[in-house]
């Protein structure tokens, strides 16, 4: 049976969060649609559907590639006439020294099916304070910003093409990561006229943002913080209490789309300008725009600005705040105690 499989691979910091909350809150309702989400290379997660199982990459990779392609032969084989997977570590993948290879195996055993890459992009210059926020936050990296980008090569939008070579550009699906640009106005609406789903009315939409950020002094704070830990579960009551800060000052911080400033002006003109050709053969080629335009809303104010944003963050209040959370533990465990002695 010819089957119709979208895998989306993200990228990273484009919504793919909201979009697996989504998934996951609507699967049963997707299943009527003859929308299925397999359950091969799922990985249980926080009230999300994901397949980083399937990816061969970070914490899921199997012991060989061989037992992945295993898994996406297992998915080649079932009677479901129309497969969604979704998994960011996909696009991670493929731009590993050996992930071209992998996915050319992925494309010869799903080769007697309809096969279509979903790929959200982002501005680079923007995905790159993104990705860096993202990663201090969750994991240990305590490197400077700066040196950040001077040391990142992985560039979503070059993974694009690698995946149009493997795939065939008429088998991608790009979708600008601009609000201006999604179907209906939001990501889920979007990805589902991506695909060809009629948007239902009983769709339910997650509430708010499921993976917030963290301010500039709270992020910078856990960059510092990152140094000291051996593991990212060392720093979890921290990060807690991080977001609670950063959602307490910044009513932003919940925001799905959040223009960054932590780049120099003049970096953020040079990495848009080296990109500004593969933007504009990725609108011609594979999105049909005879202007080549891929990104219509201009350079976030905040991004152009002035270098004045690039001097230091102080994290005083930040310090603050986190001294009193711990003062007011450790009132409420000297009461606790002290109730348990009378």
């Amino acid at each position: 049976m010819r089957k119709e499989i979208f895998i989306h691979v993200g990228a990273g910091k484009t919504g793919t969060t909201a979009l697996q909350a989504f998934f996951f809150a609507n699967e049963s309702r997707f299943t009527q649609k003859g929308v299925h989400f397999p359950q091969i290379g799922r990985v249980v997660s926080n009230a999300q559907l994901t397949h980083h199982g399937l990816s061969w990459h970070g914490v899921h990779r199997t012991e060989t590639p061989a037992d992945t392609h295993a898994m996406w032969r297992d998915i080649a084989a079932t009677d479901s006439p129309r497969i969604v997977i979704t998994s960011e570590y996909l696009h991670s993948s493929i731009a590993a020294s050996n992930g071209p290879a992998f996915f050319k195996e992925i494309a010869r055993i799903l080769a007697p099916h309809d096969v279509r890459i979903v790929f959200y992009l982002r501005r680079q210059s923007q995905w790159l304070q993104s990705a860096y926020a993202q990663w201090v936050k969750v994991n240990l990296l305590s490197k400077p910003f700066p040196d950040f980008v001077r040391d990142f090569n992985k560039n979503p939008v070059d993974q694009v093409f690698l995946f149009a070579g493997i795939f065939g550009a008429e088998n991608m699906i790009v979708r600008p990561y601009e609000r201006g640009q999604f179907d209906g106005g939001n990501i889920q609406r979007d990805f589902c006229a991506a695909i060809g789903i009629d948007w239902d009315d009983a769709f339910v939409l997650p509430e708010g943002n499921p993976n917030p950020r963290l301010t500039g002094d709270a992020l910078e704070l856990k960059r510092q913080m990152n140094s000291l830990a051996e593991s990212p579960d060392e720093l979890r009551a921290i990060q807690r209490d991080l977001q609670a800060y950063s959602d307490h000052v910044n009513q932003d911080s919940r925001s799905t789309f959040v223009a960054h400033a932590m780049l120099d002006p003049a970096e953020a003109q040079r990495i848009e300008t080296e990109n500004a050709p593969k933007y504009a053969r990725i609108a011609r080629d594979l999105l049909g725009r005879v202007d080549g335009v891929l990104f219509r809303d201009p350079l976030p104010k905040a991004l152009s600005g002035s270098a004045a944003s690039q001097a230091p963050v102080s994290t005083d209040q930040v310090q603050l705040y986190m001294l009193m959370q711990m003062h007011q533990r450790l009132e409420r465990l000297r009461r606790r105690i002290g109730k348990l002695n009378n």
